[in-house]
């Protein structure tokens, strides 16, 4: 497979650290109609939700 030739190594991958940028837009908006301690209270289920998709 010729995309293999971009992806790193797997022992160098699993020792890496990586940053995801995400949608602050998409983050703005949902959190535009709530109050302070509501986008307090579900930066939990957010967190959450992140590592779902990342597993």
């Amino acid at each position: 497979d010729r995309s293999r030739k971009f992806l790193p190594k797997e022992e160098i991958f699993n020792q890496s650290l990586y940053m995801f940028d995400i949608g602050q837009n998409d983050l703005a908006g949902a959190f535009y109609s709530k109050t302070e301690d509501q986008v307090i209270a579900s930066i939990p289920t957010i967190l959450s939700e992140f590592e779902n998709g990342i597993q």
